[in-house]
């Protein structure tokens, strides 16, 4: 509806607010410039199920749930589905479950892509169609989940130096990316067991003696969670009697 009209003293009609019908076209135009606010448009979004984590290679993850989200926003609705494993498509489906995945040394990734259709035109705030920026038919990717297998390196204070893939694994147990920890020498061997090519950088005694160099070394098999044997090295320290002091050890990889 156009506003009230007035006269400017010249006989010529002025619109004294905003109108879609206003007798005076060109002045209307000019407000309707300055107050235009064009059309926002959203693009949509995919993610897919965070199923990241950390584990031991050679380690069986039973079930992988993978659900596949996607917010439309003011795109058109999805079109199709794509669930992704290292860049080979396992399903064409928004949901899909990984059965007994033995996870490798390194990664093993999962992605989602969404096909979508063309979104609507929206208006502007003039309620006039404004396809600026109208979200065209498309696809995409959701975020990339990864799981990763990573070795396990092995200490502890025993009686005697550990020599096969049992006696290691019986000891304590970290992921081999830990570079310093601590442990109680309550026993004549005090040994490290860790993948070949990792390095003993340092171990300092809580009476700050450093002990590194009377560390002797050898190799060991041990087997990963699957029971693959690996290629480690065993760093142990033998004393006559027990340090009954605790070890702080630096590895270097």
């Amino acid at each position: 509806m156009a506003g009230p009209v007035r006269n400017n003293g010249s006989n010529i009609q002025v619109d004294s607010s905003l109108s879609l019908t206003s007798i005076n076209p060109v002045q209307n135009k000019v407000i309707a410039a300055l107050h235009l606010e064009p059309a926002e448009y959203e693009a949509p979004t995919a993610s897919i199920t965070n199923v990241s984590q950390d584990v031991e290679n050679g380690t069986t993850i039973e079930e992988i749930n993978l659900q596949v989200n996607f917010n439309q926003n003011d795109a058109g609705a999805a079109t199709g589905y794509e669930i992704i494993q290292d860049e080979n498509v396992i399903a064409n489906a928004a949901g899909f479950t990984v059965d007994s995945l033995v996870v490798p040394l390194g990664n093993v990734e999962f992605k989602a892509l969404v096909n979508y259709a063309q979104g609507p035109v929206k208006q502007n705030n003039l309620g006039e169609d404004d396809p600026t920026g109208q979200i065209q038919a498309g696809s995409i990717f959701s975020q990339t989940r990864i799981i990763t297998g990573t070795q396990r390196s092995f200490f502890g204070s025993v009686a005697s130096t550990p020599t096969n893939s049992a006696q290691a694994r019986a000891l304590t147990k970290i992921k081999s990316s830990v570079n310093s920890f601590s442990f109680l020498a309550s026993e004549v061997n005090n040994s490290i067991i860790v993948p070949q090519g990792t390095t003993l950088a340092s171990v300092v005694s809580s009476n700050n003696e450093t002990l590194t160099g009377q560390f002797t070394s050898q190799a060991i098999t041990v087997n990963d969670a699957a029971g693959n044997p690996q290629n480690y090295t065993v760093f142990n320290l033998q004393t006559a009697q027990p340090l009954a002091a605790t070890l702080n050890v630096t590895l270097s990889n």
